[in-house]
């Protein structure tokens, strides 16, 4: 497919489980971005972050990792969902959206990821080591609670459904891991094993929400970057089962559409997974797509959905520019002053800052 092809099919509408239409093939990605509250309840930063993407046309929302356990967090300026108190500002949260908005609330707990300076206490994993504690068969069952709890408590709030974030390293991840996890109890050992957590999640949380809410599972394609002992065949093993225990949805991040897969040389790791993926459920892919070419590439290995993250930081208008093939993004390292422009607030600068210094401009105060 050629970029000029993209339009067309961006524009058409995408069922999402049986109840929900998003408008266009365009998802907002969660992301990241330090903005609500040190005690988790959600800022109106986060609020307007939200709503001026979703303002923007994509068809699809998803929020940043909401938390569903307090010692889950990962990040300071996390917003939460393991109590009712956060309840008024994931209601804000929901409302921030065009009627024929998607909004789907990203569940997450951080696992082994969740640092201790933050949580107070050693963070909790599949597996124990001189920094971690393996989560017992108690507190297995407890987390799967929280999760349920957080789904219940995000479509309450107005949400249309949840992302079970079980991507990029965190307590999913983990216990999918053939790394991170070397249980020999009924959690681990096989895949059989490795994948019960998740599996577990899906059935947990689809028989919790309304028959209507939207329930998609987020996955890593392979070993790359935080995704320790991800193997592309169990990905796809992992998404089969989970489609067949009800899940709406799955969204796939390879980092970068146009790389191949490493055990699968020959096709990128989208492609696997959808030449594989049985039944109807849509395929979302993430990955450094920037430009109609992009999309135009990953539109032809399978994907039903693009999921947009850093690109659209930068981009506010990346949904009519990715049906534009004539159109060229925005690209960084931005100044202060640009971020600003786009919407970007101090807090999510000062996350970039950290976490991608390559794409904040280096200004004279800077050097100071």
């Amino acid at each position: 497919m050629t970029a000029s092809g993209t339009d067309d099919q961006l524009g058409q509408p995408l069922p999402l489980g049986f109840a929900h239409i998003a408008s266009n093939r365009l998802s907002l990605a969660a992301m990241t971005n330090n903005q609500s509250f040190a005690d988790g309840t959600v800022s109106g930063l986060e609020v307007d972050w939200l709503a001026s993407r979703a303002h923007s046309g994509f068809g699809t929302v998803v929020t940043s990792g909401l938390a569903v356990s307090p010692e889950g967090r990962s990040w300071v300026g996390q917003a939460c969902l393991y109590d009712d108190r956060f309840s008024e500002g994931l209601e804000r949260l929901a409302s921030a959206r065009d009627d024929d908005t998607v909004m789907i609330a990203q569940l997450f707990h951080g696992g082994l990821r969740s640092p201790r300076s933050l949580i107070g206490r050693r963070p909790l994993g599949p597996s124990s080591s001189s920094s971690v504690q393996r989560l017992s068969l108690d507190e297995v069952e407890r987390v799967l609670d929280d999760y349920a709890a957080g789904a219940e408590r995000a479509t309450r709030a107005g949400f249309d459904g949840v992302e079970i974030h079980a991507a990029h390293g965190y307590l999913p991840a983990q216990f999918l891991s053939r790394i991170e996890n070397t249980r020999t109890d009924s959690w681990g050992g096989g895949i059989d094993g490795r994948s019960r957590f998740v599996l577990r999640l899906v059935e947990r949380i689809r028989d919790v929400l309304p028959s209507e809410a939207v329930v998609q599972l987020r996955l890593s394609a392979e070993d790359v970057r935080q995704s320790r002992g991800i193997d592309l065949d169990e990905t796809v093993e992992v998404a089969n089962r989970a489609v067949g225990l009800g899940a709406d949805a799955i969204s796939l991040s390879v980092w970068d559409v146009r790389l191949p897969s490493h055990k699968y040389p020959d096709r990128t790791p989208a492609a696997h997974v959808r030449e594989h993926l049985r039944g109807s459920a849509p395929l979302a892919v993430a990955g450094a797509i920037w430009t109609a070419d992009d999309a135009a590439f990953a539109l032809a290995e399978g994907a039903d959905q693009l999921a947009v993250g850093r690109m659209a930081i930068f981009n506010p208008d990346a949904v009519a520019g990715l049906r534009d093939p004539r159109w060229q993004p925005r690209r960084p390292p931005f100044t202060p002053e640009q971020f600003a422009s786009v919407g970007v607030s101090p807090a999510f600068l000062e996350y970039l800052r950290g976490k991608w210094p390559e794409y904040v401009a280096r200004t004279p105060e800077s050097d100071r």
